[in-house]
């Protein structure tokens, strides 16, 4: 429809515009079309297996990608597509499984159950638990 409307209103700048549009569309019809993945590849098994033997260390999307050998873009990518979250909420998710089973000891304290599930302080463990579980850990360990 550009093309065609820019042929309709012809003045000086129309040759340019009209080239330009028309190597867009060679461009388009050009590039091959990506069919998305529909098995995962096999480094990801072992990015999960990483992630949920190493959630307590403070591990880098870098770390990961070249342990597996794949760009980190690229794994971040794949991740999320096949997990349908990012790595860094999958990594949450994992610290707050964890937590959970230390809350049902009452004798350990917030902080030491923060620190054993790889967060950097007890408030910022407090805030990524009510985002996974709705509530904060106090009323969970009850």
């Amino acid at each position: 429809m550009r093309l065609y409307r820019e042929y309709l209103n012809i003045d000086r700048c129309s040759a340019l515009v009209i080239e330009g549009l028309v190597l867009e569309m060679l461009a388009l019809v050009a590039r091959e079309e990506r069919i998305p993945e529909r098995r995962p590849p096999q480094w990801l098994s072992r990015v999960e297996d990483l992630l949920k033997n190493g959630f307590q260390e403070n591990l880098t999307i870098g770390e990961v990608a070249a342990q597996v050998s794949v760009n980190p873009a690229y794994l971040s990518r794949v991740f999320r597509h096949f997990h349908n979250q990012a790595i860094s909420d999958y990594l949450h998710d994992l610290r707050v499984q964890f937590a959970c089973q230390q809350l049902a000891d009452p004798d350990i304290p917030l902080s030491a159950i923060a620190t054993a599930s790889g967060f950097a302080d007890q408030s910022h463990f407090t805030r990524v638990f009510k985002q996974c579980t709705g509530m904060t850990p106090e009323p969970f360990a009850r």
